[in-house]
């Protein structure tokens, strides 16, 4: 199942979840996804500081790129 939704919706779902965001960076975009099991949420966010809410990029940027993108792994460590 895949659901697209606001980054507010999709950095919650992060976070209760306690998954890694993963990514892909565009030259003016992102698109953000939050993976668990079959389930997948996502947001497409744009990379601009007149964006509709460049606070959102801005703590997207300082709070969740740099762990992202990180290989899927299991409760006792192995690659998935």
């Amino acid at each position: 199942m895949q659901l697209e939704t606001t980054w507010a919706e999709l950095k919650s779902f992060l976070q209760v979840r306690k998954i890694k965001a993963q990514f892909i960076e565009f030259e003016k975009s992102y698109i953000i996804y939050g993976i668990d099991a079959n389930f997948v949420i996502f947001c497409k966010m744009k990379k601009e500081a007149t964006a509709p809410d460049p606070s959102s990029q801005k703590d997207f940027e300082d709070n969740f790129k740099l762990l992202g993108n990180k290989t899927f792994s299991d409760s006792d460590g192995s690659v998935l």
